[in-house]
């Protein structure tokens, strides 16, 4: 009994040594961890941070620039910060100081002191302080209209905080990436990409020996972009689910009625884009009240007080709609001035389906377009039955068995939301037919527009990586998904869901969206479109005023580039010798235009 008595108590002491050793060996580990941890901390400051000059400091309130004597010189680092523009691609920008205002511009690997910041890194409280000027980024007074833009100025007694990637104003308010380049003082939303500040420095990646501008900590910025954009899909398939379920009105009663649908930003291109289209409109005839055409126009209130009085009218609720086309104006902001989770692209799909749009209802046909086109002769008494669109719009880059990277990655996003892609592509940005049909896909497209933004270019996507600055080859135009066409991959899938493959093998070649560059007779043609091109006609040479001397003697007003060049320039007095080529043609008068091709 004594043996045994004495084997239990040595078993004791054994466990009581082996926990005993256990927690010392917890003990060793969690400080090898910490010594790790602040090691890497370290190593982090002394390959990011330079020697700081003697004459920066601590700013002092009211201080020009900044003396030493309360520098903590071992927690300071001179780092970048930067932003990923929603707005813009590339993404990401990089705060500078820019004449004394807080900017958001290009990134760049050279040295750059204006976008470079002294910042404290181990304090929750601190300033800003400009490399370059040695003052503070800081929020100025509100202006005439209620922005807070943020300068570059004498330090004040103001500071900043960092959490969630906001970067907090001890007064309120987060710093944030407005549209003009600048920055301003916001209402904090951690769900604004525009508000999603970062930190990192410009140095050498270990795994390829290349010089980048990197975060901090790769791996923990990797894990944060990993959530923010599992979050913005959810959100996007939610909207998704719940356009898809939408069902639209449709007035069974309705009287045969066409009209063109654009959206018109702030600024003087498209001023000068619809004017052609008014005259074209009036010249080819679709003005007439037989042919019940007319042009609807959602404008930028910033843009309404240039608009012809004479051309164009607001809607009214009692507007009458039945006799002679009218040009009709509705003040509308576009979707990406309300929530820059849209682009401006996306501005002439939205605007279908805002609230303000309503009216659009009533119209029995829709043409939805870009502005930088013109109307057709074909369009005269077109009345289409079901939805027609060019089908051979490239912009996929497909090869010889009809794949490429691009229309992996749609099917792959249209299969992550469970529906199925029908292998329908490159489709043409103009719409042509039911109006219940044409805002539906709208509808859509904006939907999916949304979902293709986190899906193919969220937060930590391949375009948008750790180290992008420039657009990697696989998202440049032509090497694999690119986000200038992000629009037009919208309305693939939206078009993909809402036909059926034999709807599409069926439709016959539509002249929709037609260059203005060949020398094609436009009788047969429905809708040009001025794609890039400094070729005639160039709607950047237009822009430019370069077509101010141009000979119009010489126009033949019945090919593609002959048309668009006579309606651009005569519609905005460019060009010699309009009066002798109209002349020529018997072009005056309403409907003059639409006669010709009757006579050729």
């Amino acid at each position: 009994m004594r043996g045994t008595f004495c084997e239990m108590l040595q078993c004791r002491q054994r466990r009581k040594q082996l926990v005993f050793f256990s927690l010392i060996a917890l003990l060793v580990l969690m400080h090898i961890q910490k010594v790790n941890h602040l090691e890497e901390k370290i190593e982090m400051l002394n390959m990011s941070r330079k020697a700081v000059s003697d004459n920066i400091n601590t700013a002092k309130p009211g201080d020009k620039t900044i003396g030493t004597s309360d520098l903590d010189m071992a927690n300071m680092m001179e780092l970048r910060i930067w932003v990923d523009v929603p707005t813009e691609f590339p993404w990401r920008k990089c705060v500078l100081d820019y004449l004394g205002n807080a900017a958001h511009g290009y990134c760049t690997l050279n040295k750059h002191a204006a976008a470079t910041w002294i910042v404290p890194v181990f304090m929750d409280k601190f300033r800003l302080v400009n490399l370059e000027t040695k003052r503070c980024l800081e929020p100025r007074a509100a202006g005439d209209n209620g922005k807070r833009t943020v300068a570059v100025q004498n330090c004040g007694s103001g500071y900043w905080s960092y959490q969630d990637e906001l970067l907090e104003w001890s007064g309120g308010g987060c710093l944030t990436a407005d549209y003009n380049n600048y920055l301003v003082l916001g209402n904090c939303d951690r769900d604004l990409q525009e508000q999603r500040f970062e930190f990192g420095s410009v140095r050498r990646d270990e795994q390829d020996n290349i010089v980048k501008l990197l975060p901090l900590n790769v791996e923990n910025w990797k894990h944060r972009q990993n959530l923010l954009r599992m979050k913005e899909l959810e959100t996007s398939r939610l909207e998704l689910e719940r356009v898809i379920a939408f069902e639209h009105p449709v007035d069974a009663n309705i009287q045969p009625r066409r009209a063109v649908v654009f959206y018109l930003d702030r600024g003087v291109n498209g001023l000068a884009q619809l004017s052609w289209w008014i005259l074209a409109w009036k010249l080819l005839g679709l003005n007439s009240e037989s042919e019940k055409f007319d042009i609807v126009v959602f404008i930028h209130p910033a843009a309404v007080n240039s608009l012809n009085e004479e051309d164009c009218k607001e809607y009214r609720s009692d507007m009458e709609f039945g006799g002679q086309g009218k040009c009709i104006f509705v003040p509308l902001e576009g979707a990406s001035y309300r929530d820059h989770k849209y682009d401006g692209y996306l501005n002439s799909h939205e605007c279908l389906v805002n609230e303000k749009s309503a009216f659009l209802s009533k119209y029995s046909h829709l043409l939805r377009s870009d502005l930088d086109t013109f109307p057709g002769p074909k369009l005269l008494g077109n009345w289409p039955d079901r939805i027609t669109v060019n089908k051979e719009h490239a912009y996929t880059f497909r090869n010889s068995d009809g794949e490429s990277a691009i229309t992996t990655a749609l099917k792959e996003a249209m299969s992550d939301v469970g529906l199925k892609h029908q292998g329908i592509h490159d489709i043409s940005s103009t719409w042509f037919g039911p109006a219940s049909t044409i805002i539906r896909l709208s509808h859509l497209t904006t939907a999916f527009f949304t979902y293709l933004r986190s899906y193919l270019f969220g937060p930590g996507t391949k375009c948008r990586c750790a180290s992008c600055i420039h657009l990697p080859k696989g998202c440049q135009w032509g090497s694999g998904i690119y986000a200038g066409t992000l629009l037009l991959y919208a309305q693939e899938l939206a078009l993909n869901f809402l036909w059926t493959r034999e709807e599409y093998d069926t439709l016959p070649f539509v002249p929709m969206d037609m260059g203005t560059t060949s020398h094609r007779s436009i009788c047969d043609i429905w809708h040009f479109h001025v794609f890039h091109s400094d070729d005639n006609f160039s709607k950047f040479r237009f822009s430019d005023g370069l077509y101010k001397d141009f000979d119009m003697k010489s126009i033949n007003v019945t090919t593609s580039s002959g048309y668009a060049m006579y309606i651009a320039l005569k519609s905005s007095g460019q060009g010699i010798g309009e009066k002798e080529l109209s002349e020529q043609y018997g072009l005056g008068e309403d409907g003059s235009l639409g006669k010709l091709c009757k006579s050729v």
